[in-house]
C-alpha cells in the first residue's frame, strides 16, 4: 500500500514550506523478512533455498514463499516460530487494511 503525506506550513524564519513524503507499506516483504529471520535462528523451522531443492516430504509438510524467481523460503507449518510469523503477517495485513480505509475516509 502506498501512503502519501503532504504538509504545508511556515519555516522557522517565516517562509511558506510544502513537504511531501511517500511510503510503500509492503506487507509481503515484511513477511519474507520475518520468515528469513525465523529460519536463520531456528534450523527446524525451514530454510532459504531454491524451489527445485525441496523434497517431496517438505512439499507435503510445509510451504514455499518465493522471494525472487525460484529463490524463496521453505517453512515448516508445524513449527511454533513459523506460526508466530504467520500470525504477525495476518496482523500486519489487517493493520494495512484498516490504514487504507482510514486514508480513504480522510480524502
Amino acid at each position: 500500500m502506498w501512503v502519501k503525506k503532504l504538509a504545508i506550513g511556515f519555516s522557522p524564519i517565516g517562509y511558506l514550506v510544502i513537504t511531501s513524503a511517500t511510503l510503500l507499506y509492503d506487507v509481503n516483504m515484511y513477511f519474507i523478512q520475518d520468515l528469513t529471520n525465523k529460519v536463520k535462528y531456528n534450523k527446524d523451522a525451514g530454510r532459504v533455498c531454491m524451489e527445485a531443492m525441496l523434497t517431496e516430504e517438505e512439499k507435503r509438510s510445509g510451504g514455499f514463499y518465493k522471494i525472487q524467481g525460484s529463490l524463496g523460503v521453505y517453512m515448516d507449518f508445524t513449527h511454533k516460530e513459523i506460526l508466530k510469523a504467520v500470525d504477525t503477517f495476518i496482523n500486519k495485513k489487517q493493520f494495512a487494511s484498516g490504514m487504507h480505509k482510514q486514508f480513504a475516509n480522510a480524502w
